[in-house]
């Protein structure tokens, strides 16, 4: 098969499992939506969350295969019962998906607009009055969600004084909504041109999400950590633009996207030695590791004495070659392109961090590509920092593993330093790797992502199939295997915090939850960006975390830290395992959020510090924190290049707050 003219090798598999074949999105037809007219009646009562009646696939057979440990969870393209396509376009469930995550973006940060309730079949909607556009617009619940993620239908709108609404596509609905964004932040002039680069991402996205639902894809053998890691085909869901990329071109998507499965060799440079640095925590130096990963092309590079090879994404590479400061680094003879060598890459789902069967180790590289909110760099103090965490987690041992939680650490680094460059863009960060020989863990991101049609989700069916196997109801194991994910996950990140006044920047594409047999029974945790370490514990941390000390930007007051992690680990985490589930018909949103207040008030009386402040904040607050990606987006702003490099947070009302007579009953505010 090609891509742009351009062989694609074939997918391999990744140790000894297996990844899997994506199956084209296929969802109900455009003639089956429901259509409304007039005006409904508004209801302050808050209804129940879960699914609206629709129209399903018929599953076929094998809907009750049982799971086994190497059956279903070991091979992912089983999940759940087959089901009978459908009909709808590819590119209609790519609109459809862009405006789910436009619009709750809009909900949150903009406007929470009014709940309509309808009274029969026709469905309730929420409306928005868009002054700044004189018009009023409207959108269908299929599915209405407490944390946030609801499901959208049909979407119409109206002008003001004309109660007829008509039916407009999803695009024409978000254009409506970035145009009154606009306008109430700094006028229609002021914000022209990062409305049209905002929509213009948009547009990137559901191209993306098409291709991702429509590509052909080889079925081979893979790997259960790979397959996983490039299945997230709809991205971020609390981001309006969710698979935006800007500084790629098609063809390199197809290649270097993780959801593409394009495999690739990483390209050398030889490098002076005096323009080499380098640092790890154990285990052997960045530029070892090269050249063994370069292996018998290493011969053929011819390697001087006083050479180093340093290994770049072929995205970086290119951007490198282009650079005025590394083609002056050629000409004085301090570096020199050596060409692909070694064996084959697969992107994991970060895309610049990427893993081989053949490589003890992960590379994360900086990359000339803005991902979501920003250009993907590697800057030097998060790579002294991994090192330092390493170090100090190395020092630790069991103590820091303890309450089921373990760490992919970042023990190396590597760049090249050039006369008048702070970063010279050959920032690399090497990461542990997931065990060959061992159970992966599994994305939360994966396990939450909404189906790709007619598959259900990854986590509604390994449900489905833990149901089968132990000849319970899904409702009943679902309550259960939440019961178990919240003592895998939530537990052990709030009591590292309270035992060690380190917060984890615990989102769900960070966080790897370990399974056994299909039950959560812990959390690997990644990523280097991700410590926050409490002002308050500043003297304890000091003595036994020294290389602490040396960093900037390690140190947080514990209010901040507190508001990051009830966005991170809850809001970001938990509520889209709530959500899933209720989606899904599983378990109530209600239901789950009281399991998750439950453990949350067993956690503050079992804590003692920063664990303990975090609960109660939690449980009390009426608000909690929430990254404001739509904010940044309309602002056309890269978060890592601002001063704190840390993103725009606001608020949102906390689902863990029942709702009383004096709370207004919205869906956001």
């Amino acid at each position: 098969m090609s891509r742009g003219g351009k062989p694609v090798r074939q997918r391999h598999a990744i140790g000894r499992h297996a990844g899997a074949a994506r199956t084209p999105a296929r969802r109900g037809s455009m003639a089956q939506r429901d259509r409304m007219v007039g005006d409904g009646t508004d209801s302050d009562r808050r209804p129940q969350s879960g699914p609206l009646p629709v129209i399903v696939a018929r599953a076929t057979d094998d809907a009750a295969r049982p799971v086994g440990a190497e059956s279903a969870w070991r091979r992912p393209a089983a999940y759940g019962p087959r089901l009978a396509p459908t009909l709808e376009p590819s590119w209609t469930v790519a609109e459809r998906a862009a405006f789910r995550a436009f619009a709750n973006c809009y909900l949150r940060e903009i406007d929470a607009g009014r709940f309509v309730a309808r009274d029969g079949p026709a469905p309730s909607f929420i409306e928005w009055r868009l002054t700044g556009q004189r018009r009023r617009l409207r959108a269908a619940l299929a599915y209405r969600s407490l944390c946030g993620a609801h499901e959208f239908g049909l979407v119409q709108a109206a002008d003001f004084g004309d109660g007829r609404f008509r039916s407009i596509s999803w695009l024409t609905g978000i254009q409506l909504m970035i145009a009154e964004a606009s306008e109430r932040n700094g006028g229609a002039l002021a914000g022209s041109a990062n409305s049209a680069a905002l929509l213009s991402r948009v547009i990137q996205s559901i191209r993306a999400i098409d291709a991702n639902l429509t590509r052909t894809r080889t079925t081979v053998p893979g790997h259960d950590f790979l397959a996983t890691e490039q299945s997230l085909v709809y991205g971020h869901w609390l981001h309006p633009t969710p698979k935006s990329m800007e500084g790629i071109t098609p063809w390199q998507r197809e290649v270097y996207a993780p959801e593409a499965g394009g495999r690739f060799q990483l390209v050398a440079f030889a490098v002076d030695r005096h323009h080499v640095r380098e640092d790890h925590a154990y285990g052997p130096k960045p530029t070892e590791i090269a050249a063994r990963l370069a292996g018998d092309d290493l011969a053929r590079c011819g390697l001087g004495d006083k050479e180093a090879i340093l290994l770049m994404h072929p995205l970086q590479a290119e951007y490198l070659q282009l650079s005025p400061h590394v083609a002056a680094a050629r000409r004085d003879g301090i570096l020199r392109l050596l060409g692909p060598v070694g064996p084959d890459f697969f992107a994991t789902s970060s895309m610049r961090t990427v893993c081989s069967a053949d490589a003890g180790y992960q590379l994360k590289f900086s990359l000339p590509v803005q991902i979501t909110n920003s250009v993907r760099r590697n800057g030097l103090e998060e790579m002294k920092a991994g090192v330092a965490m390493a170090r100090w987690l190395k020092r630790q041992g069991a103590l820091a593993e303890a309450g089921g939680l373990s760490f992919l650490p970042d023990p190396a680094w590597v760049t090249v330093e050039l006369p008048g460059q702070t970063d010279t863009g050959f920032e690399t960060i090497y990461r542990e790797t997931v065990a060959p020989d061992a159970e992966p863990p599994v994305m939360v991101a994966a396990l939450t992502a909404a189906p790709v049609r007619p598959r259900p989700s990854m986590l509604k069916g390994l449900i489905a199939r833990l149901a089968a196997r132990d000849g319970a109801t899904p409702q009943a194991t679902a309550a259960r295997w939440f019961d178990a994910y919240l003592k895998a996950s939530v537990e052990p990140v709030i009591r590292f915090f309270d035992r060690t006044g380190i917060a984890l920047e615990a989102h769900q594409q960070n966080c790897l939850l370990r399974l056994v047999d299909g039950w959560p029974d812990g959390l690997v945790y990644r990523d280097n960006q991700g410590f926050y370490l409490s002002e308050s514990e500043r003297p304890a941390l000091s003595t036994n975390f020294p290389e602490a000390r040396g960093i900037d930007g390690l140190f947080f007051r514990e209010e901040e830290i507190v508001g990051r992690l009830t966005y991170y680990l809850l809001v970001n985490q938990v509520f889209s395992v709530i959500a899933r589930l209720g989606e899904d018909g599983l378990l109530p949103e209600d239901a789950a959020i009281g399991q998750l207040r439950q453990t949350l008030q067993t956690l503050a009386g079992r804590t003692s510090r920063g664990g303990r402040r975090f609960c109660d904040t939690a449980l009390a607050a009426p608000d909690l924190v929430l990254k404001a990606n739509l904010g940044l987006r309309l602002a056309d702003t890269d978060e890592l290049a601002s001063p704190t490099g840390a993103g725009v947070y606001t608020r949102w009302p906390n689902p863990l707050i029942a709702p009383g007579p004096s709370r207004p009953q919205r869906l956001a505010s």
